[in-house]
Formats: C-alpha cells, sequence, structure tokens
C-alpha cells in the first residue's frame, strides 16, 4: 500500500466523519507509531470514501517509545499483517502526519467534523502525543472525538446485529482496521435508524 490518500482523487464534501486507526510499537504515553489508517465515511448514508494509509520510518526523529511487550506481541502476529511493518515506502514521522493532517483538513476549531477511533484513548491520544512531540497543531478539537466501542455497546441494548470482520481483511493492518470499523458503524449506525 502506498503512503497517502488513496481511493478517489477528490473529496467528497458530505464526509465529515474519520475513522482512525494506528499500529504501534508502544501502548505507553508517546508510544511508537509505525502505521496510520484512516476513512472518511458518511454513516448517515452508509458510504466509505477516501482511505489513507502510511508507514512510519522507524528511526525517525521523535518517534516514540517502543515497548518489549509490543515487539513480542509483533512477533506472533500473521506474517501478512507483520510485513506491513518491514515494507519499503516509509515516511519520516513529522511527513506522515502531515499527510494524515491534509487528508482529513487542517481546522481544529471546525466541530462539524467527527473523528472516530476504537478506542480514541488509545488511538488519538497517541496521534495528539506525536503531533505534539512533532511540534504539530492536531486537526480536531477534542469534542470531534467519538469512540466505536462505545457504539458497539448500545448496538447490543438496540437489538442491532453484531458486524463481522470481513473475509480476506488482514487483521492488525491499520488501514483494513479502519476501513472495518467505518463499515461498522454505518452498520450500527442504519440499524438504530431503522429501529427509529
Amino acid at each position: 500500500m502506498e503512503a497517502g490518500p488513496r481511493g478517489n482523487s477528490r473529496s467528497d464534501q458530505t464526509m465529515t466523519h474519520y475513522m482512525l486507526d494506528l499500529e504501534t510499537l508502544g501502548n505507553c504515553d508517546d508510544g511508537a507509531i509505525v502505521t496510520i489508517g484512516c476513512v472518511e465515511f458518511d454513516p448517515a448514508q452508509g458510504r466509505i470514501g477516501k482511505e489513507f494509509y502510511t508507514r512510519v520510518e522507524f528511526d525517525s526523529p521523535h518517534f516514540g517509545k517502543v515497548e518489549v511487550g509490543n515487539v513480542e506481541w509483533w512477533l506472533k502476529q500473521g506474517e501478512e499483517a507483520r510485513g506491513e511493518l518491514w515494507k519499503p515506502g516509509k515516511e519520516r514521522l513529522e511527513v506522515a502526519l502531515c499527510l494524515w493532517r491534509d487528508f482529513v483538513g487542517r481546522q481544529p476549531e471546525d466541530d462539524e467534523r467527527r473523528l472516530w477511533s476504537k478506542p480514541p484513548s488509545f488511538d488519538e491520544r497517541l496521534l495528539r502525543q506525536a503531533f505534539a512531540r512533532c511540534a504539530l497543531v492536531f486537526p480536531f478539537h477534542w469534542r470531534c472525538s467519538r469512540d466505536v466501542r462505545t457504539l458497539m455497546d448500545l448496538r447490543e441494548y438496540a437489538g442491532v446485529e453484531k458486524v463481522a470482520r470481513p473475509e480476506g481483511r488482514t487483521a492488525h493492518n491499520a488501514l483494513e482496521d479502519a476501513k472495518w470499523q467505518a463499515e461498522a458503524v454505518c452498520a450500527v449506525v442504519q440499524g438504530l435508524r431503522r429501529r427509529v
């Protein structure tokens, strides 16, 4: 997968929701980010838009903290997921962050956009910390954060069917996980709308 935006060349202005997923070498504060995946989507219409994916160079300045437990965990994952960490075409951390910021837009004061992750206390937290380490402004206000896990809990209460990971998708690939999570949010929102 190439670094940067994928899919349509022009952003669909009606899509204001973004699903973020990171793969990391650290779960701690300032944990090292190795891949960033993101898709724009419209949960009301059930549509997925443009995609973003990039890998981060391990020797980037401000790379972040690597934890032995995370490295051991990666060694136990499938070959395809592990292989993403070593493919060529990586970006320095600050370049990867700027590419992602360009993908989602640069308006931190824009309260209309939503940044989803599973959960924000992990993915968004580590990404915000990486932006701070690189002295960059994070492009979302804190009010824009949305949690996939909370919505999935509400799904159970509303009787909406669970959304399974599609066959053939690589687990622990940031783009594949972001797409699946966005599809799950769309399915749950569609299910909840049918019940209202």
